[in-house]
């Protein structure tokens, strides 16, 4: 597991955590391919959040401004992979990710 958080008011991710396990093996005739799992967490920081929202403020109306899109949401990922080794030099791994408000952004849609 681990945990990253060094905060700054610029600093978009306040923290963030990840974890994951593998299991080499899962069938015994094919032992040098391994499943995996993982998840990730990033929390977003808030003062990030604020100065978007005072930008927006500031520049509503301005000509050419495109809002900022407002984070806060907390992003999480979900991945499954099956990594296949084809040769001892060749491996080929196909994965599936799940993305719950990518970015931090609440109003955008889960991603696969």
């Amino acid at each position: 597991m681990t945990h990253v958080g060094d905060v700054t008011a610029a600093t978009i991710v306040k923290q963030s955590y990840s974890t994951g396990i593998r299991y080499p093996g899962v069938f015994p005739q094919r032992s040098a391919d391994v499943l995996g799992v993982g998840v990730s967490y990033a929390k977003i920081n808030k003062d990030y959040v604020n100065n978007d929202r005072l930008i927006n403020r500031l520049n509503a109306g301005q000509a050419g401004f495109s809002p900022l899109l407002m984070r806060g949401a907390a992003e999480v990922v979900g991945e499954i992979y099956y990594r296949v080794q084809a040769t001892p030099a060749i491996a080929i791994q196909p994965g599936l990710q799940y993305w719950r408000h990518p970015a931090g952004v609440g109003q955008a849609s889960d991603a696969y």
